[in-house]
């Protein structure tokens, strides 16, 4: 049965689904149907005579992957198993079972996860023997280090001094050990994730691949990147025929390593690619995408676009200024109350935010109100092992027998884990001086934890008369700073959220005021119990990166400030700010109906005076109503 394309598709898309060969750049606006576009695309070249098994299909998730395979399938009403559909590491791997004996592995080869990799560069690490007279960045650390080298195509040093920075009295150790990890996953027959992108692109650039294609596709290329970049390159250069989908609008994982010039200079690679445009938008009212195109219109976009409205006419976005921080919470609450009371649902509504610690003021105030929610971009933020660690030490100040914080605490220090940590705490509950027990009773601690024990005891000392925000800070200035830097390869983030802690714990003067206030906004028990009830009715809230390929009747946007968004550290550079841009925009996309844009006039903890983001000041009056509370 033929695909009657003309009446399935709208104009645009059938243009695009028909296109002829060669190099073909689909720009897909946000909401505009690419993946549609994609899977009649496949559908239509294996209608006009290509083999589906001369068709590679690339995507970033196995999700998007089988749901594209399942449509095209229904569309031809054919088994297309033998078509090569799947994410990057799904078609490298497919490919190096047949061509791994070129760099020294056997077919059978076994793929470690994260964990497993981590696990061997702790090995790595060991068998290095080295020296213990310094603090050494955690495997997870140096995992990273070596992944970020391999997709961006560095060598260690490089990418230490561009990357990890603070981490640059280590390089000659990183390469010893990358060296000895490659060393014993080719003894052990291993391969990580990394692997299955790199050996796939050295088999390339030696011509070897032993399957021939017609066809590439690849969905969401803007988000490749320089080692994926290569791979389809080089693959190109055998097939000839590549049709990217993406949007150069919505690039926003440069911190994963996607490579934005990717899709910017796609035509300048292939001078004779076709480029068309999908830019009607089927999920957004009118008054919402005319904020959209304003945002992105500003922008260093190389390919211009607008998008076209189907839906009727909403409300005009409401940008909102509040007098501070805890106000804005408080009227995002009050807001989703008055929504729901109107007839909305909780999972109508999404409440999304640049950066993790932008959600602690409101995740207080919807568990006051026991509105149901649920953090999409990770732990809560009162959960978060960071927090958690800087707090065990308060906890333990307000409780010395909080056996589960003290037990954290000294997990910190070098030379103790479980079973240490679980004898140096019997010690201190079977005393009735448990803080003067660290220092008075170091015979009885295991000598490599006893300067650990000790450093954890000055500073316990040290906090004991200060106030929250002060002891939080001195625990921060007296190692734990460099613990991050050593322990996590997004400390930077990490300690951004550290800072807020502390400008909110500067509103309380009482120590166990403090604790019983983060106490009460944290689960009861088990994981989900911060869901008040168990349906899917409740808001969302997530970070922007998180919420991208997702949509709400009613969205709000909050810390649209300058400093939240864009954040700080963006003004470092052009391409940062640029990016910045681009996530206000991806943000606003997400909105069907109703559109809430809230920023702080001033920090509640700092006395410190803000700004609206750059994003809206240079937008025209038009494109939103303003109110202030």
């Amino acid at each position: 049965m033929k695909i009657d394309y003309k009446n399935k598709l709208n104009k645009e898309q059938y243009i695009c689904v028909t296109a002829g060969e060669g190099p073909v750049y689909i720009l897909a606006g946000a909401g505009s149907g690419k993946t549609r576009v994609l899977t009649y695309r496949t559908a239509w070249l294996i209608e006009k005579g290509s083999s589906p098994n001369r068709i590679m299909l690339l995507t970033f998730t196995n999700k998007a992957a089988r749901e594209m395979l399942e449509r095209v399938e229904a569309l031809t009403e054919l088994n297309l198993s033998n078509l090569w559909g799947g994410t990057f590491h799904h078609i490298g791997n497919l490919i190096l079972r047949r061509t791994g004996r070129a760099f020294g592995f056997s077919t059978d080869y076994m793929i470690m996860d994260e964990g497993d990799a981590i696990s061997l560069l702790d090995e790595c690490k060991k068998e290095l023997k080295l020296p213990k007279e310094k603090k050494f960045p955690k495997a997870k650390v140096l995992k990273t280090i070596i992944s970020t080298s391999n997709n961006s195509l560095q060598d260690i040093p490089t990418t230490v001094s561009l990357k990890f920075p603070s981490l640059l009295e280590f390089i000659q150790e990183i390469v010893n050990i990358e060296k000895k990890y490659i060393e014993i996953k080719k003894k052990e027959n291993l391969m990580d994730f990394d692997d299955l992108l790199y050996y796939w692109w050295k088999i390339l650039c030696k011509g070897d691949l032993p399957y021939k294609f017609d066809h590439i596709l690849i969905d969401e290329y803007q988000d490749t990147n320089l080692l994926q970049a290569k791979i389809v390159d080089a693959m190109t250069e055998q097939v000839g025929n590549i049709t990217v989908v993406g949007d150069d609008a919505q690039s926003i994982y440069s911190f994963r390593g996607a490579d934005y010039r990717n899709i910017r200079d796609f035509p300048l690679r292939y001078t004779d690619t076709k480029i068309y445009k999908l830019e009607t938008n089927y999920r957004s009212s009118p008054q919402i995408l005319h904020l959209a195109n304003e945002i992105i219109e500003r922008s260093d976009a190389r390919f211009k676009k607008r998008l076209i409205p189907v839906m009727n006419d909403g409300d005009t976005p409401t940008v909102v200024a509040t007098g501070d921080t805890f106000v804005q919470a408080r009227f995002v609450v009050y807001k989703i109350q008055e929504l729901v009371g109107q007839g909305a649902s909780y999972s109508d509504i999404g409440i999304l935010y640049r950066a993790h610690y932008q959600s602690a003021e409101l995740e207080i105030q919807l568990s006051k109100t026991e509105i149901p929610y649920i953090v999409r971009s990770g732990a809560r933020f009162f959960e978060r092992a960071h927090i958690k660690d800087v707090l065990s030490y308060l906890r333990v100040l307000s409780n010395p027998r909080d056996w589960i914080s003290f037990r954290r605490l000294l997990k910190i220090e070098e030379g103790i884990g479980d079973v240490t940590a679980q004898k140096i705490y019997e010690g201190v509950s079977s005393t009735k001086h448990p803080l003067k027990y660290l220092t008075s009773s170091l015979s009885k601690i295991p000598e490599k934890a006893v300067s650990g024990t000790k450093h954890a005891a000055m500073i316990l000392k040290g906090i004991k008369k200060l106030s929250p925000a002060n002891a939080v800070k001195f625990i921060i200035e007296s190692g734990y700073d460099e613990y991050l830097e050593l322990s996590y390869p997004d400390a930077t983030d990490r300690k951004e959220d550290i800072r807020i802690l502390i400008d909110f714990a500067g509103n309380y003067n009482s120590l166990s005021r403090f604790i019983s206030e983060v106490t009460l906004s944290e689960p009861v028990t088990g994981e989900d119990s911060y869901l008040i009830n168990s349906s899917n009715d409740r808001v969302v809230l997530s970070t922007i990166h998180r919420a991208k390929g997702l949509e709400w009747d009613i969205l709000f946007l909050i810390y649209a400030c300058d400093g939240g968004l864009p954040i700080a550290r963006s003004y470092e550079s052009e391409e940062q700010f640029e990016e910045e841009r681009r996530l206000f925009y991806v943000a606003v996309t997400r909105a069907k109906r109703e559109l809430f844009i809230t920023y702080p006039l001033r920090s509640s903890r700092r006395s410190l005076y803000l700004a609206a983001s750059p994003f809206l000041r240079e937008l025209d009056d038009g494109a939103y109503k303003m109110m202030w509370v």
